[in-house]
């Protein structure tokens, strides 16, 4: 489920059940030091205010109207929602959404298509708006050498998911940066040697993907990299993706 804040409006992350795409409410630590108990009326009305800007999100998604897109993420801009929440909290779950409808055949891949052009819209507004508000967090954006790099596992073609991901981390004023490399494994685990990062997030979108994200673990176990590995991604949150040597499982990578 999607974790937000009833009194700062932030997004907290992911809880069990993470198959699970709705909006539940708590209170972060900060508010709960504030002490900012009681208003559950208000706690409910923004969880269907929430709920309303996600189902339009899908809505104007389906139709592919673009034109809508910013008229949405100003109405949950201004309802208290933090731009890059948008996309972590709303837009991608959304996503996510969309490929197990396609999965499950309930979607054509015209369909899918369609609402992922809608979403990279999406992003490209929200990326503005998070830019123009925190310039300061970008401050170190392109370092060849970044804290944490972000990777698809072989065979992981969407990059959506962990575009949002890098943005969410730069915004919060971490170095970081992805590295898309599909000409072959090797290559990718040249790249992440030669970035020399602290922590390498890989994501795995589907079951199958699996082996890639081992084969990708071992090589660079193998290299000797040093670096924390972690695996994510939608196949983790359902729990599809077996334990795998030398790397983490984590569901809720926005904990990072």
């Amino acid at each position: 489920m999607l974790s937000w804040c009833a009194y700062c409006q932030q997004f907290q992350g992911e809880i069990p059940p993470f198959e699970v795409f709705e909006i539940s409410h708590g209170m972060c630590d900060v508010c709960a030091r504030k002490d900012c108990f009681g208003g559950g009326a208000a706690s409910l009305a923004h969880a269907r205010a929430l709920q309303r800007i996600q189902t339009r999100l899908a809505h104007a998604g389906r139709r592919a109207d673009r034109a809508g897109v910013e008229e949405i993420v100003d109405e949950a801009v201004a309802a208290g929602t933090r731009p890059i929440d948008i996309l972590i909290g709303l837009t991608a779950p959304l996503l996510y959404k969309t490929g197990l409808a396609w999965e499950a055949a309930t979607l054509t891949v015209a369909e899918e298509h369609r609402f992922t052009a809608f979403c990279e819209e999406t992003f490209a507004i929200v990326e503005m708006k998070v830019r123009d508000e925190q310039p300061g967090a970008f401050a170190h954006e392109g370092d060849p050498h970044p804290e944490i790099v972000v990777v698809n596992a072989p065979g992981n073609r969407h990059t959506f998911g962990i575009r949002v991901l890098v943005l969410w981390l730069l915004s919060r004023g971490r170095t970081a940066r992805m590295i898309l490399s599909q000409t072959s494994v090797a290559k990718l685990v040249e790249e992440i040697v030669a970035a020399a990062p602290r922590l390498v997030a890989i994501s795995v979108a589907l079951p199958e993907q699996h082996a890639g994200a081992v084969t990708l673990v071992e090589r660079l176990v193998a290299r000797g990299l040093g670096a924390e590995l972690i695996v994510g991604g939608n196949a983790v949150k359902q729990g599809m993706c077996p334990e795998i040597a030398g790397a983490s499982l984590l569901a809720d990578i926005t904990v990072l």
